[in-house]
């Protein structure tokens, strides 16, 4: 007979609209979730959602890139990429989970995800967010989960807006 355990499940959800438009400096979404100083315990994941919808310019768009970080370090990005051109309020959405696996100043998680994003006629392409190894965070201070995006090229076309943030504390 299987051994089962009581689990924690918490959900923490966010809406709005926070905006990175114009700009080929990376930049942090408003929509933020923290996880309190000393709350992470090993072998505690978290599953992080998201989605957006964004516009490009009609020429290039350039090379794009989303990454996922706890307070400044990036614990999972997609690495550059290209989004369709002459998009106008399409969907892009986007999951990972990660796993604490050591605990304290020298603290460290695995990460692994995926973003989507909406091309042509309702296809879409997927870019993923891979580790090799696991991460350093330090797990006894307050960690602020923060997406960020980065844009190649400045233009008043080129926006992405998060409309929705998913933070699901898993076990």
């Amino acid at each position: 007979m299987p051994v089962t355990r009581a689990t924690r499940y918490r959900v923490a959800s966010y809406a709005g609209a926070s905006t990175v438009a114009n700009t080929t400096t990376e930049t942090d979404f408003s929509l933020q979730h923290t996880i309190r100083a000393n709350a992470l315990r090993i072998g505690k994941s978290y599953r992080v959602t998201g989605y957006a919808v964004y516009s490009s310019i009609a020429a290039s768009a350039g090379t794009e890139q989303f990454t996922v970080k706890l307070n400044s370090t990036a614990i999972a990005a997609t690495g550059g990429f290209t989004v369709q051109v002459g998009k106008t309020n399409a969907m892009a959405s986007f999951d990972l989970t990660f796993t604490v696996t050591a605990l304290g100043a020298s603290g460290a998680v695995e990460s692994q995800g995926r973003l989507f994003n909406e091309t042509t006629n309702g296809g879409g392409q997927w870019f993923s967010m891979e580790n090799t190894a696991t991460v350093a965070i330090d797990t006894t201070v307050a960690q602020t989960l923060k997406l960020a995006f980065k844009w190649s090229v400045a233009d008043v076309g080129n926006t992405i807006t998060l409309r929705q943030l998913i933070v699901e504390e898993l076990g």
